[in-house]
């Protein structure tokens, strides 16, 4: 009975659970390829989507900026630099005239950002200049 036993093993097919050993390896080897294509495309992403924030803010500095400016507020076009003309507006700015009572501020840029911006403002002529670039 032994050899009847020996031989219906070799036979039937035996029940098998779990993945073999190749199988693991192809799984792994397509995980690594998706990773190996995914994660410089994502850091593109997040370095694209940095670049554009820091586009938007420089736009928003400028802009209140001007808004201050053409209200009659004269801090700004006295500054020494870009550094200080920003720093006015960043700290806030009023208005002159019949705009004293009208404040101009970069609320929701904080100075990590606004340092970031800086790449894309200019000084020009007594007024922050919004300069894009590629």
């Amino acid at each position: 009975m032994n050899t009847h036993s020996n031989l219906q093993r070799r036979l039937l097919p035996r029940s098998t659970s779990g993945f073999s050993l190749v199988e693991l390896l192809v799984v792994i080897a397509v995980i690594g390829l998706i990773a190996a294509i995914g994660i410089p495309k994502m850091s593109k992403i997040i370095n694209n989507g940095g670049r554009i924030v820091a586009q938007r803010n420089a736009q928003n500095i400028a802009s209140v900026a001007a808004a201050a400016q053409a209200a009659g507020n004269l801090e700004i076009e006295a500054a020494a630099d870009l550094d200080a003309a920003v720093q006015i507006v960043a700290n806030s700015t009023n208005g002159m005239g019949g705009f004293e009572n009208m404040q101009f501020s970069l609320s929701d840029i904080g100075p990590d950002e606004i340092n970031k911006a800086k790449v894309y403002l200019d000084f020009v002529g007594g007024s922050i200049v919004y300069e894009p670039q590629n």
